[in-house]
């Protein structure tokens, strides 16, 4: 299915371009890649990419390494685009010992980017300086002195009466220090679980942060603009409002029963948005208008004709409890729906129309259904560029 040579661009999560090469094909047929240092605001031409050098990763933790992975499995990607063949950018005598998807190689193109241009050379600094070695930091966390590691990469800050077991998890009091926290600028992953609000100006301050979940916050209004964080997760109440950074890429809402609605403020529409929800969904969830990732799991019935509200979906990824997929046909809606996966869902309420009826389908993935349901979407599916069907039992 590949050859050694082949050039394809693929968009970032920020709506520019990067680019990887095959570089070598195993004795079945799976691909190792290669990423390519590029990243540009249009698409890029086969000479364009064929120019660029394979990206040497320095980003975080990477002392310095090519980005390759063997890709396990699956084809592309929809949204890759194959530009031709081209000479090897770079010769590799070994086999890569890494594994694992397309997705790897778009994430370390766009990190290593953000970290050359974004991260000032003198965080770049205390974070190499602050993992060559062991120091450790006494903090006031609300009358109890606990020692981190200055180097840590992850701060969990919990209620006072939490049993803490890893020294980056802080049972905090009431009279905390939150600026003395800022000392650990090596943090990637922060987690709160409480209501004080100053954990938002502690995030802001964190240069390297990645991920960012607030539990038990009980907040109507969350404004996240001054964050650098690509993952947020967040609970949500019976309303919740809740302002984007620029920089995320996945938005986490854990709702409860009582959720009515969310309202998604998101001053960059055009980026590669996901939204995650899990069962029970929010009533309503408004905003982006854009929105085109969309995944819910835990669902003991998907409603497909809400998620067809949704008009500019581009990939939708729905898991059961196990569960019902309800109307599905109300998906062939989407006129921009490429990629549909599936898992779980042993029941299906309604008709799957043909692969004719689908304006943009490019790729159905479904794991874990009944036999017969699988034949019936084998043969009215037939056709798609990728088609993945998987029929199993429940677990009961």
């Amino acid at each position: 299915m590949y050859v050694a040579g082949e050039l394809f661009a693929f968009p970032l999560a920020d709506e520019r371009w990067g680019g990887l090469q095959i570089v070598h094909i195993d004795d079945i047929g799976g691909p190792e890649v290669v990423a390519l240092d590029y990243v540009g605001v249009e698409r890029p031409t086969r000479e364009e990419l064929a120019r660029a050098k394979p990206l040497w990763m320095t980003h975080h933790a990477h002392g310095g390494a090519f980005c390759r992975v063997r890709v396990a499995g699956r084809s592309h990607p929809w949204d890759f685009v194959a530009l031709g063949m081209a000479p090897l950018v770079a010769s590799f005598e070994d086999r890569s010992s890494a594994w694992s998807d397309w997705s790897y190689p778009r994430y370390q193109v766009l990190a290593q980017w953000r970290w050359d241009h974004e991260v000032d050379e003198s965080v770049r600094a205390a974070f190499k300086s602050n993992n060559a070695g062991q120091s450790h930091v006494e903090v006031n966390v609300g009358g109890d002195m606990r020692r981190v590691d200055r180097a840590t990469r992850q701060l969990a800050l919990l209620p006072r009466s939490t049993r803490a077991g890893a020294s980056w998890q802080l049972p905090l009091g009431s009279d905390v220090d939150w600026d003395e926290l800022a000392v650990f600028s090596s943090v990637m992953d922060l987690t709160c679980v409480g209501r004080d609000e100053a954990v938002l100006e502690l995030a802001a301050q964190l240069p390297l942060l990645e991920r960012f979940v607030w539990r038990a916050h009980r907040q109507r209004e969350i404004d996240l603009s001054a964050l650098r964080a690509r993952e947020v997760i967040i609970d949500a109440g019976q309303t919740l409002t809740i302002t984007l950074p620029p920089s995320v890429q996945t938005l986490s809402i854990n709702s409860s029963r009582r959720t009515q609605w969310v309202a998604i403020d998101d001053p960059f529409e055009g980026r590669r948005l996901e939204l995650v929800l899990r069962d029970p969904m929010p009533h309503t969830v408004a905003g982006p208008a854009a929105l085109r990732r969309l995944r819910a799991s835990s669902l003991s019935r998907a409603p497909c004709p809400r998620f067809a509200r949704i008009r500019a979906l581009r990939e939708l990824e729905l898991s059961g409890a196990p569960g019902t997929l309800l109307s599905p046909a109300s998906l062939t809606e989407l006129p921009e729906l490429r990629q549909l996966t599936l898992s779980d869902f042993y029941a299906i309420a309604g008709d799957v129309p043909p692969r004719a009826d689908w304006p943009a389908l490019d790729t159905l993935s479904y794991d874990g259904l009944r036999d017969d349901d699988a034949e019936m979407l084998r043969a009215r599916m037939r056709g798609l560029r990728r088609l993945e069907i998987s029929p199993r039992h429940p677990m009961m």
